[in-house]
């Protein structure tokens, strides 16, 4: 087995380094390492290199700066190469063989991906997966027992890879990602917070005192001229700061870069929205930011400056969707405007703050293949699902909040015939599917009159005068649910939508509920015939303790059978 040596240096010192022999070596800012970093950008816990099947690789573990390898932000890269520049913070680091044969097998192995991390390629750049889609410490995880080095010899090294990764940190969130959270980053993310208040209110007393306002400029333009602002700010108070001072340029540019975002974006949460690999975002105050990457839930160590830059964050989400946010509105359901929705309560409601739910907008459109590659279907499965679809049969998806219920429908919708016409209706518009021939609707809210409503039951109605051939409703949630029984029972098969319910039972129990709440007081026996005859078959979704979504059931609808709704499970 051939060992490496790494080599760390930043300007101004002298060059280190230390031979690598089997296992792992951590990168942090403590004495008690083997490789140590100083600087305000450096984590309690930043980076680890590891050894798998003769190769090098290095994970991010957190740090506001990130792990950077030639010039990319990354989660986890490798087989790395001497020719691979590896920043963090100001250092630079370096791989080289310790033998001329460990170069030429570095080399030769360079664009060679690691079989037992899943990756296709010779890294992730920024928080990638696989090419099946397949979250990284899931794809690590069914290799463990094989690949985790063997660390008893070494007191530095850390547990084994798999440990890492099956370990949800309290305090912090993936290490893939860089918001892993030690006491340290927490330090260090309330000082960021501190200087971002300071330059905030500085940047805009001085475009105050140049006769500027922000409406008045595109937001490119202004977003520019914030910047040049900060970084004279910066440069006129760094000999009377010591805090500031002491920041590398790469922390500056993270400083004016969180500046700006709280000034014009989202905040401290706009890193998060532009990470794919999150799914969530939710703010429950100033300082508690928690987000939901592959299923599980982490806090992230980014804060807000003050109560009032998350309200004005807040505000700022309801004057871009038009809607109204102040003490007699304090809540809101709303969409940005990439399509993620967001909700918003204000205090009094919310004891500890504003909080802010932000549930994101997939970019990616995503078919049955993926979720056979994700794990969440089996092959036979998800053909009897596309074999369903594409024979007109109308399905229900029910399942508990975030179990994947949009997702598996959006899947769905995709297997449906181009040479039909599908009209979707939905409270906030998240279907979404490549089909030549949709009409998208979306219900409203009644305005600051409260007038101007309009339901799902609206829209269903007038849907059936626009002659589809299929109907799909985001959820069903109210007495739209009887006028979708009318729908399917006259002609509009192959109609699909979603229901809250933990099993199959307990989904015709409460669309039955939900029917009766239209006001029309039918008898039980016809709700239930109405159903019978309506739907075919309910998919059951069901997230994990792991945070895995699956189809856990399919079951029929057999019809009625002594005065109750049959059911049968075809798939368990």
């Amino acid at each position: 087995m051939n060992d490496v040596i790494i080599n760390w240096a930043r300007s101004g010192e002298a060059p280190q380094r230390i031979t690598m022999h089997d296992g792992a070596l951590r990168v942090r800012r403590s004495q008690h390492c083997a490789i140590r970093l100083h600087g305000w950008g450096i984590a309690k816990e930043h980076a680890i290199v590891f050894q798998i099947d003769h190769q090098y690789y290095i994970r991010d573990l957190g740090g506001l700066g990130g792990v950077k390898v030639n010039g990319t932000r990354i989660g986890e890269f490798g087989p790395l190469s001497p020719r691979d520049r590896i920043q963090i913070g100001s250092y630079l680091i370096q791989l080289s063989a310790a033998s001329k044969q460990g170069m030429q097998e570095a080399s030769n192995r360079e664009n060679q991906g690691p079989k037992d991390l899943g990756l296709q390629a010779k890294g992730i750049a920024d928080h990638d997966h696989s090419a099946d889609d397949k979250p990284l410490h899931l794809a690590s995880k069914q290799k463990s027992d094989r690949t985790a080095p063997d660390l008893k010899g070494d007191a530095q090294l850390l547990p084994p890879i798999s440990q890492i990764e099956s370990e949800p940190l309290v305090d912090g969130c993936d290490h893939r990602q860089g918001e892993q959270a030690s006491d340290c980053s927490f330090t260090r993310a309330q000082q960021l917070a501190k200087q971002v208040s300071w330059l905030r209110a500085a940047a805009f007393t001085e475009l105050d005192r140049q006769g500027r306002r922000a409406g008045e400029h595109p937001l490119s333009r202004l977003e520019d001229e914030l910047r040049s602002i900060c970084l004279s700010l910066l440069s006129t108070e760094e000999g009377r700061r010591e805090d500031l001072a002491a920041l590398t340029e790469s922390e500056k540019l993270t400083l004016i870069q969180a500046t700006i975002d709280e000034c014009l974006g989202l905040g401290p949460i706009q890193t998060l929205m532009n990470d794919p690999g999150i799914s969530e975002v939710m703010v429950n105050g100033p300082d508690a930011i928690y987000i939901e990457r592959a299923g599980c839930l982490y806090r992230a160590h980014f804060h807000f400056s003050s109560e009032q830059s998350l309200r004005h964050v807040a505000e700022r989400i309801a004057a871009q969707a038009g809607r109204r946010l102040d003490l007699a509105a304090p809540t809101l359901d709303a969409r940005l405007a990439d399509g993620s929705r967001v909700n918003i309560v204000l205090p009094p409601l919310a004891l500890r703050g504003t909080h802010i739910t932000i549930r994101k907008f997939s970019q990616k459109l995503k078919s049955l293949s993926d979720l056979v590659s994700l794990g969440g279907a089996s092959l036979t499965l998800a053909s009897f699902l596309a074999w369903a679809v594409r024979h007109r049969l109308n399905l229900l998806v029910a399942g508990g909040t975030g179990s994947g219920k949009t997702t598996l429908l959006n899947m769905l919708a995709r297997e449906i015939d181009p040479g039909h016409r599908v009209i979707t209706i939905e409270d906030a518009a998240e279907l979404q599917f490549d089909h030549p021939h949709c009409v998208s609707l979306e219900s409203r809210l009644a305005g600051h009159e409260g007038l101007g409503a309009v339901s799902i039951r609206d829209l269903l109605r007038n849907a059936l005068r626009m002659r589809p051939d299929r109907i799909v409703i985001g959820e069903c949630r109210g007495g739209e649910a009887l006028d979708l029984l009318q729908a399917l029972n006259t002609g509009h098969g192959g109609s699909m939508s979603t229901i809250h319910a933990n099993s199959p039972r307990d989904a015709l129990s409460r669309l039955e509920v939900l029917t009766l709440l239209a006001g029309l007081d039918l008898p039980v026996e016809a709700v239930r015939a109405q159903i019978a005859s309506a739907f075919h078959l309910v998919i059951q979704t069901n997230r994990f303790a792991d945070g895995q979504r699956r189809i856990s059931s399919i079951s029929e609808i057999s019809g009625l059978e002594g005065g109750n709704i049959g059911c049968r499970i075809y798939f368990v």
